[in-house]
């Protein structure tokens, strides 16, 4: 059995669960307890890594996590008191954790922003959860943020960078309050926004972008022929004239009806497409500088959307893998053991990866 068997998933997202999954909820709840107790038992690994957004942090409807998800911290700390070591990478949907600071030695749950370096074999890699390269998303958070700061408090509200006193201006925002709102930015999903909203037209300009964007240096035209055609495809829906219901010129001519799910589309194509594929080739050779040895593997999040990329740099082969989601029907999982990286890409509802 391999010594350094890694365990890895991300963006599980298990309080989106009940509008993703309605009639199976409890179901792939507890497929997710069964699937803690397997890395504890049986999956015989020596580490075991989230790769951010396992929930909202904090949470939306800013009440307590833990009285909710008591179910599963008892398997990780199951986990933990099976020797197994445990680390979490923060992703957007983590962003009340960035600054989080355990103060022991040997903390039992390894916390590390916004990457996490990790040796496998001869192979250095890392663990990135990725939406700092994600230019849509830091547009997004650009808007919505200066659109909450649009008031300045101005020199009348000595209040507004400490906690309120009581006779404090009605409605100026307390610190906490603040701050909750700063996290919540990041926690962005698309089935929540206006396709009328600006944050909607922002993510069109960016696939439009991206659609016309030279991937060639990481599309295989055998391989990624579906990619591409779908690639394609797009463009020439995005480049039809009309005005339509999100106000741009030109792109989608809708009904009422069909909004939401060409929508769905758009987000689909965007995170699916090559672009994190150079993000991995970027972040690896910046890294390899940072920690002056190559870095020759990348495991990415946050897209939802499983993936794999090999590309060879200074005659070394580098290796790209996204680990996918946990939302909706998927559970993909990867296992990293001796250098090498397996994605598995799978149903909640499918057996566990069969591991020697």
């Amino acid at each position: 059995m391999p010594e350094d068997r890694l365990i890895l998933v991300s963006d599980v997202h298990v309080d989106e669960w009940p509008a993703d999954l309605p009639n199976a909820y409890q179901q792939k709840r507890q497929r997710l307890l069964d699937f803690l107790d397997w890395v504890a038992e049986s999956s015989g690994a020596q580490r075991f890594l989230i790769n951010g957004d396992l929930l909202d942090v904090p949470q939306q409807d800013r009440q307590a996590i833990l009285p909710r998800y008591l179910d599963l911290a008892g398997k990780f700390r199951k986990i933990v008191a099976s020797g197994i070591k445990f680390g979490y990478v923060i992703g957007n949907h983590d962003s009340g954790l960035v600054g989080l600071d355990i103060a022991l030695d040997d903390p039992p749950v390894r916390v590390d922003y916004p990457y996490l370096k990790v040796q496998s074999g001869a192979r250095t890699l890392i663990v990135e959860h990725g939406h700092l390269q994600d230019p849509w998303l830091w547009d997004y958070v650009r808007q919505l943020a200066a659109q909450m700061l649009v008031n300045s408090p101005g020199p009348n509200h000595p209040n507004f960078l400490r906690l309120a006193s009581p006779t404090a201006s009605p409605g100026m925002p307390t610190l906490a309050d603040t701050q909750l709102q700063l996290n919540g930015l990041w926690q962005a999903r698309a089935e929540d926004l206006d396709p009328g909203s600006a944050e909607a037209h922002a993510l069109v300009a960016a696939l439009r972008k991206d659609l016309t964007e030279n991937y060639g240096d990481v599309l295989d035209p055998q391989k990624d022929r579906t990619m591409m055609e779908k690639r394609t495809g797009l463009l020439q829906l995005l480049s039809t004239g009309g005005a339509d219901a999100w106000g741009m010129t030109p792109t989608f001519a809708l009904n009422t009806s069909d909004i939401g799910q060409r929508f769905e589309e758009l987000v689909q194509a965007y995170y699916s497409g090559p672009h994190w594929r150079q993000v991995a080739q970027s972040r690896a050779a910046e890294v390899s500088q940072t920690l002056a040895k190559p870095v020759t593997g990348v495991i990415l999040g946050h897209t939802h959307w499983p993936d794999e990329f090999k590309w060879t740099r200074d005659g070394q082969e580098c290796h790209y893998v996204n680990s996918g989601s946990w939302r909706h029907d998927s559970a993909d999982i990867v296992v990293v053991e001796n250098g090498e990286m397996t994605l598995y890409r799978r149903r909640w509802d499918q057996e566990w990866p069969k591991l020697a």
